[in-house]
């Protein structure tokens, strides 16, 4: 399932607010903590149940997640409630409000969390365009992919939850994985138990580009990919799926082995380093894996002033962007074709100068 953010309880709790609180723990037939000092905080969680504590740490990091990094999303999900917001109320409280009084509305602001999240860590697959097509049907598709989690033995069925957001459709299922068996501490022995952990895949069509993207949950699978591309091509697009190594590729790493890379940025972007690349030369067997401050530089050293574009291949490479009025870290960027991306921010800026430069075909 998603990372959660990192979640601050003194600033989530003292924005939330004592009354607030009391009606979460009241949602749960709780006591309600009597203050929000962090010792009565502390004490009111420690006094629960170990299953009950993880259940609270995970409603509270979702209301945070939606709160701190989705406040669009949030103020959408309050547009489709029937519940007017507080302008003057903080942004946590907001969304531990509509979590408790409308749930469906809640969870809309969450999975689009989730997507938003999971766009920085996709892998692309040109797809045919419908640009006229209305949102379809996806009850078909979920059988088909609930029949293939079944067959693998992982989940017996999964729910998917259809979007449209920002010109693109969004498709998230979720569904169990294999069971796994996992040791604890109970009544002085140590007992076994089995658990089927959930998994959330984020699926996402631009119907006028033909791009079809996916981020699976957990580590990625071969056959989940293909269902994933046949599934939703033929019950959602109504067209047969070619196999994944038959599809165009959307990530082109030639711009920068043959040094046509522009690495001086532009109004938005301050400078560009290549800090790791996946490199086979004409006189090596096999793959070198350099990593370093610049890329470029440190090939001169350790390989006799050879320069990038003596490479025979490049299979994958990582890009800093230091954004203008940017403060910390610069923004990280891995690629690997045909279709993989991962960005760490400001995915929008990015992606764009990647096409300018024709390392992004789509």
């Amino acid at each position: 399932m998603l990372r959660h953010r990192t979640l601050s309880q003194t600033k989530f709790v003292q924005a939330v607010g004592l009354d607030c609180l009391a009606a979460y723990a009241s949602s749960r037939s709780l006591d309600s903590p009597q203050s929000l000092t962090d010792d009565e905080i502390d004490r009111w969680l420690s006094a629960l149940a170990e299953s009950t504590r993880l259940e609270v740490n995970e409603d509270w990091s979702s209301v945070n997640d939606v709160a701190d990094h989705a406040v669009d999303a949030l103020d959408l999900a309050y547009r489709r409630s029937s519940l007017t917001p507080d302008d003057t109320a903080p942004r946590e409280r907001l969304a531990m409000t509509l979590f408790l009084e409308d749930p469906e509305s809640f969870d809309v602001a969450a999975d689009l969390y989730s997507w938003r999240d999971a766009t920085t860590r996709m892998s692309h697959f040109r797809l045919t365009p419908h640009p006229d097509a209305p949102l379809p049907d996806t009850e078909k598709f979920k059988a088909a992919v609930s029949e293939h989690f079944r067959q693998t033995m992982r989940t017996p069925d999964c729910d998917t939850r259809l979007y449209e957001e920002a010109g693109v459709w969004i498709v998230l299922v979720t569904h169990g994985d294999y069971q796994e068996t996992k040791s604890h501490w109970e009544a002085g022995s140590t007992r076994l138990v089995f658990l089927r952990p959930p998994r959330q895949d984020v699926l996402q069509f631009n119907p006028v580009s033909g791009v079809f993207s996916l981020r699976m949950d957990g580590l990625p699978k071969s056959e989940d990919q293909q269902l994933y591309l046949s599934a939703f091509s033929e019950h959602c697009l109504g067209v047969p799926a070619k196999p994944i190594a038959e599809l165009e590729t959307t990530i082109s790493l030639e711009p920068i082995r043959t040094d046509r890379f522009i690495y001086t940025g532009n109004e938005h972007i301050e400078w560009v380093r290549l800090v790791a690349a996946d490199l086979r030369f004409p006189s090596y067997r096999t793959t070198s894996v350099i990593r370093a401050d610049e890329v470029r530089h440190a090939l001169k050293d350790r390989f006799n002033g050879a320069r990038i574009s003596d490479a025979e291949l490049l299979s994958s490479a990582k890009l800093h962007f230091k954004l203008r009025g940017q403060r910390g870290r610069p923004r990280a960027v891995t690629l690997t074709p045909p279709a993989r991306t991962e960005i760490s921010r400001n995915a929008a800026v990015i992606e764009a100068y990647l096409r300018e430069q024709g390392v992004l075909l789509a």
